[in-house]
């Protein structure tokens, strides 16, 4: 037997209180004694619609947006979502973003790598 687990969060911070809402699809399980639900056969996540962090202003517009597309797809389409992380990379190298926001670029020109050194969380959802 299945059936659906839902599961809410909201911030207790009077100013935000926004929720995060999960829903899952799960098996039942009258014999285990400790959960009387499997872990999820599938899970979503309906609130927020992304994880991602909000950027600084001195990025463009254009790179904020696809940063945002990445991070909404990052659990439907994983490769898309690492597809476009190296692209937005290189873009903000290029683009002239302050000096030490994102890592160094390496000799070979490896922005996915300067990426992932990035300062303040920039690429990641």
């Amino acid at each position: 037997m299945t059936g659906l687990l839902t599961e809410a969060i909201a911030c207790l911070n009077p100013d935000c209180r926004k929720m995060t809402l999960w829903a899952g699809l799960h098996s039942r399980d009258n014999t285990n004694p400790i959960s009387y639900f499997n872990p999820p056969l599938q899970k979503w996540t309906l609130l927020p619609d992304s994880f991602a962090k909000p950027q600084p202003n001195y990025i463009k517009n254009v790179l904020r947006e696809d940063y945002f597309e990445a991070c909404k797809v990052r659990d439907l389409s994983p490769k898309a979502s690492a597809t476009l992380k190296p692209l937005l990379a290189a873009a903000l190298i290029r683009n002239g973003v302050p000096r030490g926001a994102v890592g160094r670029v390496s000799d070979d020109g490896d922005a996915n790598r300067a990426a992932d050194r990035a300062r303040g969380d920039l690429l990641r959802c």
